[in-house]
């Protein structure tokens, strides 16, 4: 059957071998298997049923067509592959029918339908690649997965002779093919997407967990990376110009007074209020499980497993460069200019360059939290990724909601509302202000690069939205596609398929064999188990929730038991700090709410308009705006119509300073000036995307097996409600 007679001797020795693991594969099968289906009416009774060796020449010729001629890959299910191979040759029944008569004893359950399924489909590509050599596609999808997941040559080559994959030296080409036709690659989807929006990612990738490896000329091995990463809008690509010949380009580049006059008419009186405040409004909770992963950057979870792979991107590039300083920016996009197809496309189009820039603030609050509700006493990573951040700010905003109604009737809460909507995608409005609001936080912490960046969007947006730019249309409909994601899940697939020994020049070599997976991983996608996301479980949520419930109400008793003991304090060159005596800490004005930031600072218990007592006891109503200055109702809304000028003023003065600033220093760009970009590692070089927070997943576990877990939180918030509503407090 397998030809022997025209195999060389070590052919026909390798064979042996192979087909010895094929007898106990099948046995194997026969005492775990099932039934799939019945397929005793489809049994065809003629005299055109086949002989064993006759079924598998057929259907060896069959597979070998389809693979070469058809151009069409494996398929991992024997019920698939029964169907369209009998399509073709119905004579083929009887043979499929007596694999699965050997295979599927009737006194079995069918629990594992999916399973053998999958491993009858392979078995049969096994004995027709005996019978032809070049029958290698399932072996190639194999072997190319085993190999980024780090499997050694000695095994490669081990499972080569039990005929399962191809040999290291073959694998070794099919690479070095894949990798030569990556620029066809690249040209063949920018054909496909000529007349489509782009958008282009550039991100770094350090690979900081390598082995350290001193030689005479360098004290580490570690490779610096830069990606290039497009990913298609389906929208007609956006212009350079518009038939009226209004340019993309704001003439100014950046417009100070179009900001200030936004701010003006619209933002100075949304941002009186939170910005919880302003946009709350209840998420199901299947929605936000699922929001749950919106930083999660491994394709494998099972909840997002078809959104997350990728189908609309392609590497154009991952080659070796630092990205610390502007002119190495520079360089990063002068590759896409390299592009053929691209400088013909970026003539008449743009597109739009995502960049990251992660920033952390009220670090200790969130420690306090993260310490607090996963009961541990390692501190909270100072660079924690983007996920472990996201689920913080989930459960500390599920918490809050649950104490609101308590706490508002005593305390007013500072800090919460600046993390709000700002992971929701695709609702503009709240997006652009979430980037406004970001911005003021910016200016008060006066976080250089974060206090200008912003700006240069929204005079952008200001200036879209007055030329009516198509842009704009295409950012409305299509927000999901400008964010991070795609480069970091790009990192996350490179980092755990490559070695911490790779040179750049290999991890070139992975990154663009990663990128051709993403359509052609037929066997990962049928045979790797899909990961379950940690949050996925409702009960889990829930108990970690109610313990932030109880960090909250703890945490604003304290508060509660010190009003009126905080104190500003007057410091040299009159530079003012502030001790919050329920916090035991001196802060400055970064750390207070706007207002503190202004040239009037709030008068705690005196309206700042008309300076008289907020609470005189003659009914007055007061307010006390979220960026902290105080006044009666009546003259916040008549008398200032809603606006605070302080605070108005405070932010003119600080758009038109910063926009000043970068205008300066991006004039001084063509003399090569070094930019002092400080050098950002995203969370996910120090921190991978794909670890959880530590020992999450042991505290879950103890979780699942306690089922007095949720019964002792209840109870640990009984205590901290009842003695937060005991606290007897000094009316002021």
């Amino acid at each position: 059957m397998a030809c022997l007679e025209r195999k060389s001797e070590a052919e026909q020795k390798e064979l042996d071998r192979s087909l010895a693991y094929q007898c106990y594969l099948m046995c194997w099968n026969q005492s775990m298997a099932i039934p799939l289906w019945n397929l005793k009416d489809e049994f065809v009774e003629s005299g055109n049923n086949l002989t064993w060796v006759e079924g598998v020449n057929i259907l060896t010729k069959l597979l070998y067509d389809r693979e070469k001629n058809e151009q069409e890959p494996a398929i991992y299910s024997f019920k698939q592959l029964r169907r369209e191979m009998v399509a073709k040759n119905f004579r083929l029944s009887s043979f499929f029918d007596s694999i699965y008569n050997a295979a599927l004893p009737e006194d079995k359950s069918s629990k594992y339908l999916d399973k053998i399924d999958k491993k009858l489909a392979i078995e049969c590509y096994i004995i027709c690649g005996n019978q032809n050599s070049n029958l290698t596609a399932f072996k190639k999808d194999i072997s190319l997965f085993v190999d980024l997941i780090g499997v050694s040559t000695e095994a490669i080559d081990a499972l080569s002779h039990a005929g399962i994959t191809i040999s290291q030296r073959h694998l070794d080409k099919e690479k070095t093919a894949i990798t030569d036709n990556h620029p066809h690659k690249v040209a063949s989807y920018l054909e496909s997407k000529k007349s489509n929006a782009l958008v282009l990612n550039v991100d770094d990738y350090h690979n900081i967990h390598t082995k350290r490896t001193p030689d005479t000329c360098s004290t580490s091995s570690a490779a610096h990376m830069t990606t290039l990463l497009l990913n298609g809008v389906d929208m007609i690509a956006i212009p350079q110009v518009m038939p009226n010949s209004i340019s993309i380009h704001n003439p100014r580049l950046i417009d100070s007074e179009l900001i200030c006059t936004f701010l003006d008419n619209y933002y100075i009186e949304r941002i009186a209020k939170t910005f919880n405040d302003q946009f709350y409004y209840e998420i199901p909770l299947d929605e936000k499980l699922e929001n749950m992963t919106l930083h999660k950057y491994d394709d494998r979870i099972k909840e997002r497993r078809e959104e997350l792979k990728m189908k609309d991107t392609i590497l154009l590039d991952f080659f070796e460069l630092s990205l610390k300083e502007m002119d190495q920016y520079i360089d990063a996009l002068q590759h896409v200019y390299k592009i053929p197809s691209l400088t013909n496309y970026l003539t008449y189009c743009v597109i739009p360059v995502l960049a990251y820039w992660p920033v952390q603030i009220y670090w200790d609050f969130f420690n306090m939290e993260y310490q607090y509700v996963f009961s541990t006493s390692k501190a909270l990573s100072k660079s924690p990724s983007p996920y472990r951040i996201f689920v913080l700010l989930e459960l500390i905003r599920g918490a809050w909601k649950g104490i609101k109604p308590i706490v508002l009737d005593n305390i007013v809460p500072v800090g919460l509302d600046i993390y709000s909507t700002l992971f929701r995608s695709g609702d503009w409005n709240s997006y652009v202000e979430g980037v406004f609001r970001a911005w003021c936080i910016f200016l008060r912490f006066e976080r250089h690069n974060y206090n200008k960046a912003p700006l240069a969007f929204l005079s952008n947006i200001f200036y879209w939205g007055q030329n009516n730019h198509p842009i704009l249309n295409v950012l409305k409909d299509h927000l999901v596609k400008f964010t991070d994601y795609p480069v970091e899940n790009m990192h996350s697939r490179i980092r755990r398929q490559a070695s911490s020994c790779d040179t750049p020049q290999q991890l070139s070599k992975t990154a663009k064999i990663v990128d051709a997976r993403k359509t052609i991983s037929g066997f990962e996608d049928v045979f790797v188990d899909q990961k379950k996301s940690t949050y996925a479980d409702k009960d889990h949520l829930a108990l970690l929730t109610k313990k932030a419930e109880v960090f909250l109400l703890e945490t604003f008793g304290n508060i509660y038991q010190r009003l009126g003991q905080s104190s500003v304090v007057k410091g040299r060159n009159e530079q003012i700090t502030y001790k919050l005596a329920s916090l035991d800490i001196t802060v400055d004005k970064k750390q207070m709410p706007l207002g503190f930031s202004s040239m009037h600072l709030p008068t705690y218990d005196k309206c700042d308009h008309c300076y008289l007592l907020l609470c005189n006891g003659k009914g007055k109503s007061s307010m006390i705006i979220a960026r902290g200055h105080g006044y009666h109702e009546s003259c916040f809304s008549i008398s200032l119509n809603i606006k605070c000028h302080y605070c108005k003023d405070i932010l003119k003065l600080g758009i038109r300073n910063n926009v000043s600033s970068l205008l300066l220093r991006l004039s001084k760009l063509p003399g090569k000036n070094k930019s002092n970009l400080k050098e950002i590692i995203e969370a996910d070089e120090d921190s991978p995307q794909n670890q959880k927070i530590s020992d999450e997943d042991d505290i879950l576990e103890v979780l699942r097996k306690d089922k007095q877990a949720l019964p002792r939180v209840e109870q640990a918030y009984s205590v901290a409600l009842e003695r937060f509503l005991n606290i007897n407090v000094v009316d002021f």
